[in-house]
């Protein structure tokens, strides 16, 4: 596979960072992510999995503010 072949998924491994760094961020690109691939790719799972893991943290986050 030459390099103009090559899935670009850097909008995905953003999306897998901001999730657990700033999970609003994550969720955003992520979302985007889940847009912009096509089925059946990795970009689209690793887009999955940051909106899926930006959500986790947000309700953790919120579960926790509530309890204080």
């Amino acid at each position: 596979m030459n390099e103009s072949q090559q899935p670009n998924n850097t909008l995905a491994i953003l999306a897998l960072v901001f999730a657990v760094v700033c999970s609003l961020v994550g969720l955003i690109l992520g979302i985007i992510g889940l847009n912009k691939y096509p089925d059946k790719s990795n970009g689209k799972t690793m887009s999955l999995i940051a909106v899926i893991v930006s959500i986790v943290i947000m309700l953790v986050g919120a579960g926790t503010t509530m309890v204080r």
